[in-house]
This record gives structure tokens, C-alpha cells and sequence, in this order.
């Protein structure tokens, strides 16, 4: 909860102080749309099973094209992801080689900055919360679950009952 110092706003920090986010490992990522506006996907039961089908929006194409792109600028693989209505989960693993000079900003925060950057540019408006979250999935059973995460969200939202989404043009 953002909390006031001296007439400024500061936003909790939620990353870990003295995890050095450059190193070679997988992070599970989550950013979400601005006000949770449900823009970037539609999910509805298939017609012929009781599967999540999951259609993109216009916004949600562009979206999934800059994800794409991930592989080809950075050091890392996009291992799994899903365009959610109003967010959008990577599981990434970044390649850092030993040597590598040190940034001030790490390699997960440029991809996740840029990424959201290109986006916005191409839409011609923000449509994303400033910040992201991460989890540092450094185990086999970890990034295991961030897989199945991944895997099964389009099916848990529809479960849960979540209200119809509505489609936002550009």
C-alpha cells in the first residue's frame, strides 16, 4: 500500500533486496491492464467440450506479437505465456552470461519495460499498470506449477464465474 513521505506517494516494494534479477534463472511474470480493463482476450466454454477457448482481441494480437518478439532482443526464452482479458502471465528464463557487465536496471525489469513500451507505441495509448509482479521460479517443482499456472488460467476464469468480458476496439 503506497504510503506518504513528505507529500509523495511511494508504492511498496516487492521485489527481493538481495536477489540479483540479471542472473541466468526462470521468473513466472504478471503485468495487468490499466483499471483491469478486460481488453486483451475473450474466454469462453468450446463448443465441443467443456475446455477454456481463448480469443484475442485486436489489442490482444498486438499484445501476443510483442511477446513473440522477446526471444529475438533478449537473452531469454519464452518458455510459456497467456494473454488473459486484463493481464498477461510469462514464464521466461534469461540467459545471462557469467561476464556480463552489470546494469543498473536488471534484465527481467528491460524485458518487461520494453515489451509494455512497444505495446503502448503501437496502440498509441497506455493501457498497462506501471508496475509488474514476478515470481523467481529457481526449482523444478516451482516452475513446474508456473507452467500448470499458466496452462490453466483461461479454464479457472471461466470456472470461477468471472462477469462477461467486454471488448474494447482500438
Amino acid at each position: 500500500m503506497p504510503h506518504a513521505k513528505r507529500g509523495y506517494y511511494f508504492k511498496a516494494q516487492h521485489r527481493l533486496k538481495n536477489f540479483d534479477y540479471s542472473s541466468s534463472t526462470s521468473y513466472f511474470l504478471t503485468f495487468n491492464t490499466r483499471g483491469g480493463q478486460k481488453i486483451l482476450s475473450t474466454i469462453r466454454k468450446a463448443e465441443d467440450s467443456f475446455a477454456a477457448e481463448l480469443t484475442l482481441t485486436p489489442i490482444g494480437e498486438i499484445v501476443d506479437k510483442h511477446i513473440r518478439r522477446i526471444e529475438e532482443c533478449y537473452a531469454a526464452t519464452l518458455d510459456a505465456y497467456v494473454i488473459m482479458p486484463n493481464h498477461v502471465h510469462l514464464l521466461i528464463t534469461v540467459h545471462v552470461a557469467p561476464a556480463a557487465d552489470a546494469q543498473v536496471n536488471s534484465a527481467v525489469a528491460r524485458i518487461v519495460r520494453s515489451t509494455k513500451t512497444m505495446i503502448t507505441k503501437e496502440l498509441g495509448q497506455k493501457i498497462w499498470q506501471d508496475d509488474y509482479y514476478d515470481v523467481i521460479a529457481d526449482s523444478d517443482r516451482l516452475y513446474d506449477r508456473c507452467w500448470d499456472y499458466i496452462r490453466d488460467n483461461p479454464g479457472v476464469w471461466l470456472q470461477s464465474g468471472a462477469e462477461p468480458v467486454t471488448i474494447l476496439s482500438l
